[in-house]
């Protein structure tokens, strides 16, 4: 038999299914009134609940929502037109200038000893996968924030 009284759970249980309790629950609410008092109120509430009717809207409540959400058309707009061509250009020039000054850069690696090259690699790395991380989060907590579900 147990001592100390029986947990929300356990009566919730109860109160839901009798026959799939353990035997030391029924054991327990044989002899206590304080958990009996308070199966007998779930069951109560739970009655409660059974009776009430699901609510009638006179409303259609997804498309006022639907309405408030601004749909972005997917078009090709001179704005981001601008900003592919800056990036094309930004492209068109680094590589140009990688290609010219190869041999330059190649030198320049050359003199450096693995370790230094490895660490810096290694740097690079991280901070690139912090960002990533950060990013992540921060695009979690903005999907949250929509909270539309």
């Amino acid at each position: 038999m147990i001592v100390e009284h029986l947990t929300e759970k356990e009566i919730q249980q109860y109160a839901i299914d009798r026959p799939g309790c353990e035997i030391s629950t029924v054991e327990h609410l044989e002899t206590c009134e304080y958990c009996n008092a308070r199966v007998a109120s779930y069951q109560l509430m739970f009655t409660a609940f059974s009776e009430l009717s699901a609510p009638v809207n006179e409303f259609d409540l997804s498309s006022m929502v639907m309405s408030r959400i601004k749909q972005k058309k997917k078009s090709f707009l001179p704005d981001d037109l601008f900003v592919y061509s800056l990036v094309l250009v930004a492209l068109v020039f680094t590589g140009v200038v990688l290609y010219s000054f190869r041999y330059v850069f190649l030198q320049l690696f050359r003199n450096l000893s693995y370790t230094v090259v490895y660490s810096a690699a290694a740097t690079i790395f991280t901070i690139l996968l912090l960002q990533l991380i950060e990013n992540y989060k921060k695009y979690q907590r903005k999907t949250d924030a929509l909270d539309i579900v």
